[in-house]
This record gives C-alpha cells, sequence and structure tokens, in this order.
C-alpha cells in the first residue's frame, strides 16, 4: 500500500496518472471459460502432481484472489469450500458452474507493466458483470481536483491506494478547534475502487492528528447523498453539490465529537461493541480488551481512536468497514440537521 502524508496536489495528480497507464479491459462470455488440468513432471519425465489452469478464448487467465473471489460468488459456489477440493475435483466444479453462469464478463486486467510480456496470458484483478460502468481513479480525482480547487480547497492531509482502494482526505480550511489539546477539523474523504469493493463515496469525515472519523450508514438514513454508484456519472456539478454539503455536515460532526470526548461509557459495552464487527481479527479485539482490561469505563471517541489504530495495518477494504462502525459507535452525524439549527441558533444568540 502506498500512503502519503500532506501530499500537494501535484502529487496526487502524479500518482493518479501513474495508476491509470497500461489498462486494459476484455468482455468475455461465462460460457467461453474454461479449467484444463495439466499434469506436472520433473525432467526424467516422472509425474510429480498436476497443476489448473483456467483459460478464457484460449488465452490462459491468472485470476488474484480477489478476482477468483467475485467469480465464485457469481457461481454461488464457496471459494473456500472450492479451495478444500482436489485439482481434479477443482476442474469439474469450475466446468460444471462457471460456463452456465448468464451473462459477460468484464476482466479488469492488472497494468500491463506487471503482467507477463506475452498475450497469450493475463492477469485478472477483477471480474464484474459487463454492465459495471467503469469510473476509475483517473477520471474520479482529477474532477475532484479541479472542483475542490474551484473551492478553493487545497489541504490533502494524506492519499492512500492499494491494489483495491484509493483514499484521499482532505481538510476544509478555517474548520479548526482544539479540545483537549487536540486540533479537530473537519474534512471530506473521497474514495473509489477499480475492482468492485466498493462505489465513489464523497464523505464528511473529521479528522484528528492520529486518525478520522466517518459513518456512512448514519448519512444514508437521513438522505445525504455521499455515493456515485459505478453505473452513474460524476460530473464536476455534481461532485461540487456533494463537498458543499459534505463541508456543511463536517461542521456539524466536529461539534459531535468535541461532545463525545466527555461521554464515558462502560469497558463492557465498548467490549460488546467490538464483538459485533465482523471485519475485526480475533487478535486484534483480544489486544484491545487486554489494553482496557485495567479499566472500568472509558470516553467514547478514545474507545473509537485505539479501535481505528488497532487496525491500521489490515488491508484497506478490511479497515474502512472498522472505521466506518467505529464512527457510528460515537454517533456522529446522527440527526445532523437538528444540531446544525441548534448550533446556528447558538451562534446567532
Amino acid at each position: 500500500m502506498l500512503s502519503a502524508i500532506k501530499p500537494t496536489r501535484e502529487l496526487v495528480a502524479q500518482h493518479v496518472a501513474a495508476k491509470s497507464q497500461g489498462k486494459e479491459d476484455r468482455k468475455v462470455e461465462a460460457k467461453r471459460f474454461q479449467a484444463v488440468l495439466l499434469p506436472l513432471t520433473d525432467l526424467d519425465g516422472q509425474q510429480l502432481m498436476s497443476d489448473i489452469v483456467y483459460r478464457a478464448h484460449e488465452t490462459d487467465v491468472i485470476f488474484s484472489r480477489w478476482a477468483q473471489t467475485q467469480l465464485w460468488n457469481r457461481a454461488r459456489v464457496p471459494v473456500q469450500f472450492y479451495d478444500r477440493c482436489s485439482r481434479s475435483l477443482q476442474e469439474k466444479i469450475f466446468n460444471e458452474h462457471i460456463p452456465k453462469t448468464k451473462g459477460t464478463l468484464l476482466l479488469r486486467r492488472v497494468p500491463k507493466e506487471d503482467n507477463l510480456p506475452t498475450d497469450t496470458v493475463i492477469h485478472v484483478r477483477a471480474v464484474l458483470t459487463d454492465s459495471y460502468g467503469i469510473i476509475d481513479d483517473d477520471q474520479v480525482f482529477t474532477v475532484a481536483l479541479d472542483t475542490l480547487a474551484e473551492q478553493g480547497v487545497e489541504l490533502f492531509r494524506r492519499f492512500e491506494y492499494d491494489d483495491h482502494i484509493t483514499r484521499l482526505f482532505v481538510d476544509f480550511p478555517d474548520t479548526q478547534i482544539v479540545y483537549h489539546g487536540i486540533e479537530h477539523q473537519a474534512g471530506l474523504l473521497i474514495s473509489n475502487s477499480e475492482t468492485g469493493h466498493s462505489s465513489v463515496w464523497i464523505e464528511p469525515s473529521v479528522h484528528i492528528p492520529s486518525c478520522h472519523f466517518v459513518s456512512r450508514s448514519v448519512l444514508k438514513g437521513q438522505g445525504v447523498e455521499c455515493r456515485v454508484v459505478h453505473r452513474g456519472e460524476l460530473s464536476n456539478e455534481r461532485l461540487k453539490a456533494m463537498v458543499l454539503k459534505a463541508k456543511e455536515v463536517a461542521q456539524v460532526g466536529l461539534v459531535q465529537i468535541a461532545e463525545a470526548w466527555d461521554q464515558m461509557l462502560p469497558i463492557a459495552r465498548v467490549l460488546s461493541f467490538t464483538r459485533t464487527m465482523d471485519a475485526m481479527p480475533d487478535r486484534i479485539r483480544e489486544i484491545l480488551e487486554e489494553n482496557w482490561s485495567h479499566q472500568e469505563e472509558i470516553s467514547k471517541v478514545i474507545a473509537a481512536r485505539e479501535i481505528i489504530l488497532a487496525v491500521q495495518d489490515l488491508p484497506l477494504f478490511q479497515r474502512l468497514q472498522i472505521e466506518q462502525a467505529a464512527g457510528g459507535f460515537i454517533g456522529i452525524f446522527q440527526n445532523y440537521q437538528t444540531r446544525l439549527t441548534q448550533i446556528m441558533e447558538e451562534i446567532n444568540s
């Protein structure tokens, strides 16, 4: 994973442009897929074992783990079950189920510079339906950078990406407050996946030096538009409206986070919450439980912050699920419209 702290606009644009090079997609009818069992021999011609090769239109295909999972999900075959099968049984299952999958599949290839130097083998990073509308990072972040520049916003806190997800954290200027000696800032999180992990998200966030707080589910329940599905259109006008709304909501979240510092919860309740987080590995949950074992209660914000910091080494797609859950745990953005009215009344009085 690549991560840049306080990147410049130019650095973000440079990385996005580099990621867009060498991409190529291919559409293949599902019935064209085939698995072939090939014997492997030693130098003396003695058979050692058999290996399985996947083909599409006579071209060998090497699926990433994520692409393989997507393919089997379409065929409704548990990937964990397939992994445990023998090679001969895998060949039989593949040829029985995958070619019968209806429709045409979109194969998103690994960029050519990372591929084998031949067109007889392709490396596939994602398997999607042919109705999937491609909105790649170069489109999302080019439009985002231009729109933010028009709004006078060019303070970028962090830019990060891995093989599946790209994220840009933006600070809104003149929104800083200091609470408990820690600087809080209203911000924006822009994220996208080119491999089907998620849609384009333009969501409000609150940033402190060590982490950020977000909650898509809370905003969705209030009708706040944060999502662009990969069948829609990401125009400058639409993004501008989403950025303006995000700034308004994020500033409400700023006040809510400041208030949540003083809201204490029993440790038992926080631990019970972590057990509801399917994406959190047991080992991390056990570490948190050990760290909190000497405490009876803990601040909402401190608990959420420690949860987020504990999962920093996880893959982005797994980490973001936990970040979203932690934000919901705090209650950030809940009833934001009512809280905004209250805040404005307090300011006016």
